[in-house]
């Protein structure tokens, strides 16, 4: 595998610019031993705000078989004020056999202060979510370095392969193999919702109210980006 990875720029998500979040500030840290890449926002600072001093991060730990990673410079392809770096790194991988992606995301309350974080260059939250990925890459750590994918999916399933199988949606006779992008494109511009794409709607939205509920239902999932 040759691969660049990086996180896109905030101003080129859908909707972008229709609400607040024009006022957030980010960055999108890469580790210099390339062994993650990062992309952290300080919410807006709205007075009365409990979340004025806060923000959120998604992380990417990066395991590779073979090969190399090298930390490289990209173009800065935005001007937009909410970057709040000069630089816009990602990690390019070469001649890998294998490369293994551990994401995770949070928020916090306590990022510092709005006008503080373009000058910020440590995040507690950052060295948090590094942990976290760390201990998944350690735990499923193989001989030769990889990470044991059969077994952590294993342990995935028994957990909410029982979920997922209580309840179950269907309007044809045989569930639709087509890519999202090839059924929404079949949708377009047709008022009344097709079977499959319904069906694949419902199967979306049960993952992600699973993956967003713990001891209670979900309230709003996601981090709330420009859409």
């Amino acid at each position: 595998m040759n691969v660049t990875l990086s996180y896109d720029d905030i101003s080129t998500f859908a909707n972008f610019g229709d609400n607040d979040e024009v006022n957030l500030k980010y960055k999108k840290p890469v580790a210099e031993d390339c062994s993650y890449l990062a992309l952290i926002a300080h919410y807006p600072d709205y007075e009365n705000s409990e979340l004025k001093d806060g923000g959120y991060s998604t992380l990417t730990y990066v395991v590779t078989v073979g090969g190399t990673k090298e930390r490289v410079a990209l173009d800065k392809n935005t001007e937009e004020e909410q970057y709040a770096s000069d630089e816009n790194y990602g990690i390019s991988i070469t001649d890998a056999d294998e490369v293994y992606l551990i994401t995770v995301s949070d928020r916090t309350y306590n990022m510092g202060d709005y006008d503080a974080f373009a000058d910020t260059d440590s995040f507690e939250l950052i060295d948090s979510l590094y942990s976290q990925t760390q201990e998944v890459a350690q735990k499923y750590e193989t001989t030769d370095g990889g990470f044991d994918y059969d077994t952590a999916l294993d342990e995935h399933l028994a957990v909410y392969q029982p979920q997922f199988d209580a309840a179950e949606f269907s309007l044809e006779d045989e569930v639709s193999t087509q890519s999202n992008e090839k059924l929404l494109k079949n949708q377009k511009g047709k008022d009344e919702i097709q079977s499959d794409i319904a069906e694949r709607t419902y199967y979306a939205g049960r993952y992600a109210y699973l993956c967003c509920s713990g001891y209670s239902t979900s309230r709003l999932y996601g981090m709330w980006t420009g859409e």
